[in-house]
C-alpha cells in the first residue's frame, strides 16, 4: 500500500474527530463547549494529516494489514498535535 492509498482513510480520521468532539460536547459542563468548538474548528481546518498517515502508515507497514483499526489512533494523535 503506497501514501496514495493511505491517504483514502483520511476521511475517516476526520469523521473520529467529530465524532470525538461531539461525544465530549454531549458531556461537557456549558462553561466548556465553547472551548470545545474552537478547538474543533482548529483541528479540523484543512490540512495533510500527515501525522495521521505516519500512524497508518506505521500500523500498516508492521502488520501488512489494512489500517482501519488504527484510525482511532490517528484521530488522537491529531487531537494532541492540536492542543500543543
Amino acid at each position: 500500500m503506497d501514501l496514495a492509498a493511505l491517504s483514502r482513510y483520511i476521511p475517516s480520521v476526520e469523521r473520529a474527530l467529530r465524532a470525538s468532539y461531539a461525544r465530549e460536547r454531549r458531556t461537557a459542563p456549558a462553561t466548556v463547549r465553547p472551548f470545545l468548538e474552537v478547538n474543533q474548528e482548529f483541528t479540523l481546518r484543512g490540512g495533510k494529516r500527515f501525522r495521521a498517515t505516519l500512524v497508518l502508515a506505521g500500523y500498516h507497514l508492521a502488520t501488512g494489514r489494512a489500517p482501519a483499526p488504527v484510525l482511532w489512533a490517528a484521530a488522537a494523535l491529531e487531537h494532541f498535535r492540536a492542543g500543543c
